[in-house]
């Protein structure tokens, strides 16, 4: 994908949308005051179709090689791929994500996409299943921060391009984020004295029971449940694995467990982050309208 910005506007009462990077969309779901992909996304991909080559220079039937040609230049299919990628780890809903999956392969068959109007039934029918999935993601990534979005969706991308040693790194630098996030909000005084400069794995010592035992830092040990903190050792222990030169190579299996565990600890209400603070997120504020760092 060439295109790097995130951008809606109407154009001549049409909705004009250029994709977010990969990287971002995560982030763009989470930010944005619509849900991009079904508000904006789809939409503009219907109106772009009807100047495709493949429908508007070869008769009342779409050129089969063409539609192929077209839709790996434009990255369009693949972007819902990546969407799907997220939903898989994300959504409460397996079915909806098979469906989800099912539709954007008939989306990809020429054959089955033969005319316009083919087509933008196919387009409806794959409408109505992203507009549920991200209706639940939009929500959920409410209990995130932006930069836990944005690594976090670095990680996904990762994963799917089948680099899991690097996807495994991003997803535990998000893991760090929200626990210097409640580390900080908890105590600022102890937190810029002694943790704001601690790894992942400095961080969680906080919550060993043979490490800090002044009554000072009662307070910190409570702000994660018990139930996370063999999450937490198990992150870290991989993410030793994946962001030094050690032997132990990361597989599949490893990259995906570690994915989900991450997910689990981050959209956890017990360690959500809490109330509204200065946006400063660097995307344009028209697009995204970010209440959390």
């Amino acid at each position: 994908m060439k295109k790097k910005t995130s951008v809606a506007k109407e154009k001549e009462g049409v909705t004009e949308f250029t994709m977010a990077t990969p990287c971002q969309l995560l982030h763009f779901l989470q930010g944005s005051p619509k849900r991009p992909l079904s508000v904006l996304f789809i939409p503009g991909l219907r109106e772009q179709s009807k100047e495709w080559c493949a429908f508007a220079n070869h008769g009342k039937s779409a050129d089969l090689n063409c539609y192929r040609v077209f839709q790996f230049e434009s990255g369009y299919f693949d972007y819902l791929k990546q969407f799907s990628n997220i939903a898989d780890f994300l959504s409460s809903e397996p079915a909806f994500v098979r469906d989800l999956n099912e539709l954007i392969q008939i989306l990809e068959n020429p054959v089955l996409n033969s005319t316009l109007d083919d087509f933008n039934k196919n387009l409806d029918l794959l409408a109505a299943c992203v507009d549920k999935i991200e209706e639940e993601i939009h929500l959920k990534l409410h209990s995130m921060t932006c930069l836990e979005t944005q690594r976090l969706g670095e990680s996904f991308v990762c994963f799917r391009a089948e680099s899991y040693t690097a996807s495994v790194t991003m997803a535990a630098t998000a893991i760090e984020a929200r626990l210097h996030y409640l580390v900080n909000k908890n105590n600022k005084k102890l937190y810029q004295q002694q943790f704001a400069k601690k790894t992942l794995g400095g961080i969680i010592e906080i919550f060993d029971k043979n490490a800090y035992k002044d009554k000072k830092y009662n307070g910190l040990k409570k702000i994660v449940p018990e139930r996370h903190k063999p999450l937490l050792d198990l992150i870290n222990t991989y993410r030793i694995f994946s962001a030094h030169p050690k032997v132990t190579s990361l597989d599949y299996t490893t990259a995906r467990t570690i994915l989900l565990l991450s997910c689990l600890f981050l959209l956890d209400p017990m360690v959500k982050p809490e109330g509204r603070v200065l946006p400063t997120c660097p995307n344009q504020s028209e697009h995204l309208r970010c209440s959390r760092i």
